[in-house]
């Protein structure tokens, strides 16, 4: 598995609103996104969404606070979870994840699996897991990470990679 740094995105001072990354090459097979955020205002969730849309998504969440662990399944959002963020964390402490989409360009539904932690130095740390599918058919051309409750702090980062499966770019290890 070979993969590429399609685009990167670090937030400035002051904050953002959302991270978004548009006109991704359909060259790859797969896309990940990695992302090390960390809220502007208080304890917040982030959302991924694709190429806009804002019809229904279909989740299945698994979410651990130290103390529990929550299932849960959603049809209603217009974005997939990606997890919890804080601005009560330990300072410079980001919560950090992957996003994986399989066979973004093919013609079926879009799928994403999320592998997400907060980490705060503290009592309460959350571990999420996320399956999601948006009612997407065509090729996933954007992506947008924002969160639910206000903005994105400064330092905030995230990494688009293509993946091609066999031959050609950088080699992953």
């Amino acid at each position: 598995m070979y993969q590429t740094l399609i685009a990167s995105s670090t937030v400035g001072a002051g904050g953002a609103a959302s991270i978004s990354f548009s006109s991704i090459p359909q060259t790859y097979t797969d896309l990940t996104l990695a992302i090390s955020i960390r809220s502007g205002s208080s304890n917040d969730v982030l959302y991924v969404r694709i190429n806009g849309d804002t019809s229904a998504t279909t989740t299945m969440i698994l979410e651990g606070n130290g103390a529990s662990v929550t299932p849960n399944t959603s049809t209603t959002n217009t974005f997939v979870r990606f997890g919890t963020i804080t601005s009560a964390a330990s300072a410079s402490s980001f919560s950090n994840g992957l996003a994986y989409f399989p066979n973004y360009t093919g013609s079926a539904q879009k799928t994403v699996s999320v592998d997400y932690v907060s980490e705060n130095n503290g009592s309460t740390a959350y571990q999420t897991i996320v399956a999601g599918k948006f009612p997407v058919t065509a090729a996933i051309t954007s992506i947008l990470v924002t969160n639910t409750g206000g903005s994105l702090a400064e330092f905030s980062t995230a990494y688009l990679y293509g993946t091609l499966k066999g031959s050609g770019g950088a080699t992953v290890s």
